[in-house]
């Protein structure tokens, strides 16, 4: 078409035209105030949603659509037929034009089906022929996105997977099995490496077998610090524990975030990185790094060349692999045992779903490993 108007263009150029009108056409869903689409005056299931929750709304249903075209290797899929592939009752042009919005159970199955799908797509091992071959990685990107855009969608418009209760968030009996102790564990070593970031100190593998690993709840709520949920939990030991209780969630947090930091930069961690990083935070550089951090800077810099290693080694290995080497206790008492089944969706394919809301769920009907048939 460009060359017919005797247009030069290049990929770039193409690519920031598609991203225009992809925006064009979302504004004029949105903004459009008698449209076929949304409607900002519309009310959902008695509830008049403000434009936030619109706008995301129409990102993730085209995020999960994108998903199952992905799936399926048919860039034309219609709404309906992803639908039916997400085990959907309804289409998922339902909520854009009837002035209905999805409910908690939907999205799970959604939710699940996507991880599936992922988990699918990343064990083929038989290319599966397409008009245009898709790369793997591309494809786990696209589901990713439908999981991010899924989770965003489902925090602003308030739905839950469980009744926001008390009793909903704790269950004493879930709380002790040993799957859900696997599942926290391996979230927790993914996300922070094994280290208690007050003290900037390994946890020991040992403490895996003597049970004197903690699931400390740092929320500042109540409920929350009954919760179930990896996102309200840090891995600490139980000498440690009583230094973390006395800890805001505030506080907490800018702890917790100091080590996602310097775990997510790609090259190794010098002394001068943590000053010039975190040295104008005055709580955190004052109570933490020069209290707990440098209290034996000969400890530390071991503590350092630990944790370096560790990251670059967890990069190379993964989750997997990782956890075999510097927590074999962990890894043969949580991983080994409990990995092959729905945890190992969130742990073997990068950056899926938390499934947090799925442990009041009986796996055995959705999971023949869990007895399902």
């Amino acid at each position: 078409m460009f060359k017919n108007e005797h247009l030069i263009i290049g990929e770039y150029s193409l690519m920031k035209l598609k991203k225009d009108a992809l925006s064009t056409i979302e504004i004029f869903m949105i903004d459009y105030e008698n449209n076929a689409y949304i409607s900002p005056k519309k009310a959902i299931s008695g509830r008049l949603y403000p434009r936030n929750v619109l706008e995301q709304k129409l990102r993730f249903i085209y995020a999960a659509w994108a998903a199952a075209a992905v799936y399926t290797n048919n860039p034309t899929i219609s709404l309906d037929a992803a639908s039916r592939l997400f085990g959907m009752g309804d289409s998922l042009y339902k909520p854009l034009t009837r002035g209905t919005d999805f409910d908690g159970n939907t999205l799970k199955k959604i939710l699940l089906k996507l991880n599936k799908l992922a988990a699918e797509e990343s064990a083929n091992t038989v290319p599966i022929m397409a008009e245009i071959p898709i790369p793997l990685s591309w494809k786990l990107d696209v589901y990713k996105n439908a999981l991010e855009e899924l989770s965003i969608y489902k925090e602003i418009a308030g739905i839950y997977f469980v009744k926001p209760e008390a009793r909903s968030f704790y269950n004493r009996e879930h709380w002790f099995e040993e799957a859900t102790k696997a599942y926290h564990i391996t979230m927790l070593m993914k996300e922070f490496l094994g280290i208690d970031w007050m003290f900037f100190a390994h946890l020991d593998d040992n403490i895996f077998i003597e049970a004197s690993f903690r699931r400390h709840h740092f929320r500042d709520d109540l409920n929350r610090k009954r919760s179930l949920y990896v996102s309200d939990l840090f891995l600490t030991d139980a000498s440690m524990m009583n230094m973390w209780e006395k800890l805001t969630e505030a506080e907490s947090l800018i702890i917790m975030e100091a080590g996602q930091k310097l775990i997510s930069i790609e090259k190794d961690i010098t002394i001068r990185d943590i000053d010039e990083m975190f040295g104008e935070n005055e709580w955190l550089y004052e109570n933490i790094i020069k209290e707990f951090w440098y209290k034996d800077m000969t400890q530390f810099r071991e503590s350092l060349a630990e944790f370096n290693l560790k990251k670059r080694k967890f990069k190379e290995l993964g989750i997997e692999g990782w956890m075999e080497e510097f927590y074999d206790v962990a890894y043969k008492r949580f991983f080994d045992q409990y990995g092959q089944g729905v945890y190992s969706l969130l742990v073997r394919v990068p950056g899926l779903a938390d499934y947090s809301d799925y442990i009041n769920v009986d796996f055995g009907k959705i999971f023949r490993e869990y007895g399902g048939s």
